[in-house]
């Protein structure tokens, strides 16, 4: 009998999925519990009680899930079909406290990390309002954006991603670089 998951459980992906078998021996020899996936793909086999395996990041899908009992080196019984759904996880919500500070011809920007963000589109547009360029994705809350023309202003927006999409922009943010300012001879 497959005890774990329930029947019609849902799991977020990468979902780690626990396969637990109960098996009654009556006095037969178990030689294994193989646990299949849509009825003929062998996801693991156990060899020793406890009869459990997790199935590791199972991707977005619906499944159908069994344990088949080897017992007695020949025969087999198969227990009753499991269903299961594994979604994707609701995009994260957009970066909040954006800022820019300035420098020379770069601009600095840092924001607050988003929940559930595994990434982040950095966007920038010489328009108020955009339309905006992605020039970087990367994991962390800062980005510098060098060698930037001097007395231009730049717009930026910063997006959040996961395996279920991408946000939507946080508040625009603006900044001027400068360009350093000649040498003074005293």
């Amino acid at each position: 009998q497959l005890t774990s998951p329930a029947n019609l459980s849902s799991f977020t992906a990468p979902a780690n999925v626990n396969l637990v078998a109960t098996v009654t021996t009556n006095n037969n020899i178990i030689n294994s519990v193989n646990f299949y996936s849509n009825s003929t793909n062998l996801i693991g086999q156990v060899t020793n009680t406890p009869y459990t395996y997790t199935w590791n990041n199972v991707s977005a899908g619906s499944y159908t899930v069994a344990a088949q009992v080897i017992y007695n080196n020949s025969s087999s019984v198969t227990s009753v079909v499991v269903s299961i759904t594994v979604t994707n996880p609701l995009p994260p919500v957009s970066p909040i406290g954006l800022i820019a500070l300035t420098t020379n011809t770069q601009v600095m920007l840092s924001w607050t990390a988003s929940a559930g963000a595994s990434s982040y589109n950095v966007k920038s547009s010489t328009t108020n309002g955009g339309s905006y360029t992605t020039i970087t994705n990367l994991s962390g809350t800062s980005y510098t954006n060098i060698g930037l023309t001097a007395g231009v202003t730049y717009y930026y927006v910063v997006s959040a991603l996961n395996l279920g999409g991408e946000s939507a922009n946080s508040l625009q943010v603006s900044a001027t670089p400068e360009a350093l300012p000649p040498p003074w001879v005293t």
